[in-house]
């Protein structure tokens, strides 16, 4: 386990009640080496939850994984993957065979890349591709997608439309945004 794993750990089995948060790299490894002490952790993730069936994308990529691998667990982080695999293939055929790297990057700053209900745009200044952010719970029980060991993630919501704007968002994207939010 990690020194962040090693901390929650500690804290938790000494009676510390507070919110412990996050970011998406390792939340699924972190909250299974946690077992039944993750619950109520905050992780802000930047893909939707890869247990839902809401989006395009995360129906694609449990298609793609349960023929792949029947029986395989699904993640965050691979959904991200599988995310940025899909990105990298897009803009490759969006590109054509006059393929190189002034004219991927060309394509990459000039197009919008559809995901499955994720858009991702770039510009000559903007390299993030996408504002998509999402807060993941995690909780016992039954609620929306198992992440194995009784351990279940709800996810909270997008960030709010003001903040996202706060961060530079177009209002064009925000709407996108706002349409997307899962509750």
């Amino acid at each position: 386990p990690g020194s962040y794993q090693k901390l929650v750990a500690l804290a938790k089995q000494s009676g510390v009640r507070t919110t412990f948060m996050g970011v998406n790299s390792g939340s699924s490894q972190i909250v299974q080496g946690l077992g039944r002490l993750a619950q109520g952790m905050v992780f802000a993730q930047v893909v939707p939850s890869p247990w839902e069936r809401k989006r395009e994308i995360a129906r694609e990529y449990q298609d793609a994984v349960r023929k792949a691998s029947p029986g395989a667990t699904f993640s965050y982080g691979a959904l991200e993957g599988y995310m940025t695999a899909k990105a990298l293939a897009l803009a490759l055929k969006a590109t054509g065979r006059d393929l190189s790297r002034a004219t991927f990057i060309g394509t990459l700053e000039s197009s919008t890349l559809d995901l499955g209900g994720i858009k991702l745009h770039y510009t000559a200044t903007e390299h993030d591709g996408s504002r998509f952010v999402m807060a993941a719970l995690v909780l016992t029980g039954g609620l929306a997608g198992s992440a194995g060991g009784g351990i279940t993630w709800a996810a909270l919501a997008c960030l709010g439309a003001a903040a996202v704007r706060g961060m530079g968002q177009s209002d064009n994207q925000t709407r996108h945004d706002d349409q997307a939010r899962q509750w």
